[in-house]
C-alpha cells in the first residue's frame, strides 16, 4: 500500500505540473474539464520528464533529494495557484451538468475499460523486448546512475539498443522510480494507463467542441474500446513501449492545429507547439511527424486562411520555433554519442528499385484493415469507407489538415519498408500496426465528421424529397 501512494503521488505531480503549465501560459480555459485533465496529464509527464533531461544536460546529476524537492514545490504551486483559487470561488471543478442515463452508461464503460487496463497493468511486469531492453534499461540507468552524462550512453564499449532513442518514457519512469525509492517495473506501468486515460480526455474534448456530450462519448467509447490498445501486448497501453505516448502527443500537436484552423486562437499554436515537442522527445517517428504537420500547415496557412501574412508566418514560426527550441538539446546530445555503425539503405536507386514492394505493402496493409478486427474491431473498416461515401468533404478545411499529415506520413513510412535489404514480410506487422496505432485517434476525429457529413446529406435530400 505504500508503494502505491508513492507511485500515486508522483502522477499527482504530473497532473499538477500540466495544469501548473497550462496555468501559466493561459491554456487552462481553452477547453472544458475534460480537456483539462487530459492535457494536465500529458502536459505534466512529458513536462518534468524533459526537465530532468535538462537538469542532466547542464550537468546536475538526479538525487533522491532534487526528485522529491520538483515533486514538493510542484504541488505546492498547484495548490496555491490552482485549488485556492477554485476552493475562494466555492466551484465544485468534479460537478457537471446533469447527465442522462444513457450517458452515464458511456461514462461507465469508459471508466470501465480504464480500470480493466489499471488492473493488467499491476498483473505483470514489463515483459516484452522492446519494453525492457529499449525504454525499461534506459530507465534504469537513469534511476541508478541518475544522469545520462555516463559510459552506459557515451562509451562505445558498454552498447545497449538503441542508445539515441529519445528518453521521455525512460524520464518518466525514473522519476517514478526515485519517489519510489526502487525500481519496480510493475508499479511503474501504470503511468501508461494515466496517459490513455489522457487520451481519451482529450479526443472527447476535442469531438465536444463540434458535437454534444452524447455524441462525443459515443465516439470516446470507440476508441477506449479499440483492442489495439487494451489487449494489444506489442505496443498497447500495458505494453510499456512508447507508442501510446506517441499516440498521445501527436494527436495533441496535429488536432490542436485543426483547432486553430476553426478557433483562430493563437493558444492552440502553444499546444500543438508543446505537442509536438514532446512528441519528438518520446520516439523518432515524431520527427517525421513534426516536419509534416510544419509543412501542411504552411501550405494551407497560405493558401485558406484569411489571416494576413505576418499573422500567418508568426503562427508558423510559434508552432516550429518552440518545438525546434525543445529539440536542440537532445540533438545537441545525440551529437556526443558513439558510432553506432548504423548503415542507412535510403537512396534514390533504392527507393525506385523498392517499387516492387509496394503490392506486397498494400496487400499487407489491406489485410490489417480487414482480417484483423481482433485488433481494430472495425474501426479501419469504417473510416475508409466514410471516406469513400463522403470523399469531397475531405478537402474541407480543417478536416483536409488531419488527411494530408495522415496521408504525408504513411508515404514517409513506406520508405524504409520498400528500401531496407530485410524481407518487407518480416518487418511489415510491427511497422504496420504501429503506423495505424500512431494515426487511430486523428483518424477518429476525421471520420467522425465524414459521417456527420453524410448523415446531413441524407437528411438534406429526404428534406428535399419531401417538399
Amino acid at each position: 500500500m505504500a508503494d502505491l501512494l508513492k507511485i500515486g503521488f508522483g502522477l499527482i505531480t504530473f497532473i499538477h505540473a500540466g495544469a501548473l503549465i497550462q496555468k501559466v501560459l493561459g491554456m487552462d480555459r481553452l477547453t472544458g474539464r475534460i480537456g483539462q485533465i487530459g492535457l494536465s496529464i500529458s502536459l505534466g509527464t512529458g513536462g518534468i520528464a524533459y526537465g530532468l533531461f535538462l537538469l542532466n544536460v547542464t550537468g546536475i546529476t538526479l538525487t533522491p533529494a532534487i526528485i522529491l524537492a520538483v515533486a514538493l514545490v510542484g504541488n505546492a504551486l498547484a495548490i496555491v495557484m490552482i485549488w485556492i483559487p477554485i476552493l475562494k470561488r466555492k466551484w465544485n471543478p468534479f460537478q457537471f451538468d446533469r447527465l442522462n442515463g444513457f450517458q452515464k452508461i458511456l461514462i461507465g464503460l469508459i471508466l470501465l475499460v480504464v480500470l480493466f487496463i489499471l488492473a493488467d497493468a499491476l498483473s505483470v511486469h514489463l515483459n516484452t523486448y522492446d519494453s525492457r531492453a529499449m525504454w525499461g534499461l534506459k530507465s534504469k540507468i537513469l534511476y541508478t546512475e541518475g544522469t545520462l552524462q555516463t559510459d552506459a550512453f557515451l562509451n562505445a564499449d558498454r552498447m545497449h539498443v538503441q542508445r539515441d532513442y529519445p528518453l521521455l518514457v525512460p524520464y518518466a519512469e525514473t522519476f517514478l522510480y526515485f519517489l519510489l525509492g526502487r525500481a519496480d517495473d510493475r508499479l511503474v506501468k501504470l503511468l501508461f494507463p494515466l496517459l490513455f486515460l489522457s487520451l481519451l480526455c482529450w479526443i472527447y474534448a476535442v469531438l465536444h467542441v463540434n458535437s454534444g456530450r452524447t455524441r462525443a462519448l459515443i465516439w470516446t467509447g470507440v476508441l477506449a474500446l479499440c483492442p489495439c490498445y487494451t489487449l494489444f501486448t506489442a505496443g498497447g497501453v500495458n505494453s510499456g513501449m512508447a507508442d501510446v505516448p506517441l499516440s498521445v502527443f501527436v494527436s495533441i500537436s496535429i488536432l490542436s492545429i485543426y483547432l486553430w484552423f476553426q478557433k483562430h486562437d493563437v493558444r492552440w499554436i502553444l499546444v500543438a507547439s508543446l505537442g509536438a515537442g514532446f512528441a519528438l522527445f518520446t520516439k523518432k517517428e515524431g520527427l517525421a511527424l513534426f516536419l509534416i504537420s510544419v509543412l501542411v500547415f504552411s501550405l494551407l496557412t497560405g493558401f485558406k486562411s484569411e489571416r494576413s501574412i505576418p499573422r500567418r508566418i508568426g503562427n508558423l514560426l510559434v508552432f516550429a520555433g518552440i518545438s525546434v527550441l525543445m529539440y536542440i538539446p537532445w540533438t545537441a546530445f545525440t551529437a556526443q554519442l558513439p558510432d553506432t555503425f548504423e548503415v542507412s539503405h535510403v537512396s534514390p536507386a533504392r527507393i525506385f528499385q523498392g517499387f516492387e514492394r509496394i503490392p506486397i505493402i498494400l496487400v499487407y496493409g489491406f489485410q490489417e484493415v480487414i482480417l484483423r478486427m481482433y485488433r481494430w474491431n472495425i474501426f479501419w473498416m469504417s473510416f475508409f469507407l466514410a471516406c469513400i461515401l463522403s470523399f469531397r468533404s475531405l478537402f474541407r478545411m480543417p478536416r483536409l489538415f488531419p488527411i494530408l499529415v495522415m496521408v504525408s506520413y504513411s508515404a514517409v513510412v513506406w520508405i524504409p519498408l520498400i528500401t531496407t535489404p530485410i524481407p518487407v514480410n518480416e518487418i511489415l506487422p510491427s511497422v504496420m500496426t504501429r503506423l495505424f496505432m500512431h494515426l487511430l485517434p486523428i483518424a477518429l476525429i476525421v471520420m467522425q465528421g465524414q459521417i456527420h457529413d453524410i448523415l446531413s446529406e441524407r437528411r438534406l435530400s429526404e428534406d428535399h424529397v419531401e417538399s
